[in-house]
């Protein structure tokens, strides 16, 4: 199997002042990518796999910074331009498959959301629109439509603190191994909800993302049927003074990768009536009696 593999990964801070530039990311091209191979990096987990898998791996560009400020729009074109020169051959020889690693909060000076843009612009290269497109995505992501609309499974961290980034590629290209043998291609659903937290409500050690998290596990064997992992995605929600991305996706949400018909699909999903609900429930557990969880509307 022949299998395209790419990263991203910038949290963007655009409260902060400045911006981050090229020379701030971590730049690696070409085979310099599987250098990472056997370090604790999603990236590396995911080449681990894919050697296990037998797979063939066509490695593009790999940009990685610290969490700053606003990325340069030269920064977003450039890794643009990198990975496109070199997954275009690729394509064009056929791939079976797509892996990205990625944060999924990343926004330029004219991009609010550079993951969805430039997987809106990985879809439209000749060759790639009926590829399965899988990968890796912190759970502090502002996942968006266009991040579920142009891929078909990708997987969030479980776990804040970030002690599982490399087990989550691991699991994404077990589910990619699968599509790949089975034929059985799925889509992604995103479900957002009307509400917004503080990094004090995001912890999974604690209440009530354990038990969110908890309820996601059930969900998925019990309600998703061939559902793959639907991770519950929470960014940082504080108020304007706070130095995060202000985005109309920066609310908690679940997102659903699975292979049944698209109306089945989206029935499966905890609706948005329902999942707010079981955010707000535990809101009377809190460790402070006096913290209240407010809707965004």
């Amino acid at each position: 199997m022949r299998v395209l593999v790419a990263g991203l990964f910038h949290e963007t801070h655009t409260f902060l002042e400045g911006t981050t530039g090229l020379a701030d990311f971590e730049v690696r091209l070409g085979d310099e990518l599987l250098a990472c191979a056997g370090d604790a990096s999603p990236l590396g987990g995911v080449l681990e796999a894919a050697k296990g898998f037998g797979w063939t791996m066509l490695p593009t560009a790999d940009f990685r910074a610290s969490p700053s400020a606003t990325v340069k729009d030269e920064v977003v074109e450039t890794f643009w331009r990198e990975f496109r020169q070199r997954a275009e051959p690729e394509l064009e020889r056929g791939v079976d498959g797509i892996f990205l690693v990625l944060h999924g909060a990343m926004a330029s000076e004219s991009l609010p959301d550079v993951e969805g843009e430039l997987l809106a612009r990985l879809r439209a290269l000749p060759g790639a629109g009926r590829v399965p497109v899988f990968g890796v995505f912190d759970l502090h992501a502002n996942f968006s439509p266009a991040m579920a609309q142009h891929t078909n499974c990708l997987i969030a961290y479980r776990n804040n603190p970030h002690t599982d980034g490399r087990e989550s590629a691991v699991r994404a290209a077990t589910l990619l191994q699968r599509c790949l043998t089975t034929g059985e291609v799925p889509r992604m659903v995103f479900e957002p909800t009307p509400i917004v937290w503080p990094p004090t409500g995001t912890g999974t050690a604690s209440e009530p993302m354990r038990g969110l998290e908890a309820l996601a596990r059930q969900v998925e064997p019990r309600r998703l049927g061939r559902s793959l992992a639907p991770p519950v995605v929470r960014p940082f929600g504080p108020p304007a003074s706070s130095p995060v991305s202000p985005s109309p996706t920066r609310r908690t949400r679940a997102s659903v990768s699975s292979c049944p018909p698209p109306a089945a699909r989206r029935r499966r999903v905890p609706r948005s009536q329902n999942f707010p609900r079981l955010l707000f429930a535990p809101r009377n557990s809190a460790t402070s009696p006096s913290r209240r969880w407010t809707k965004c509307w």
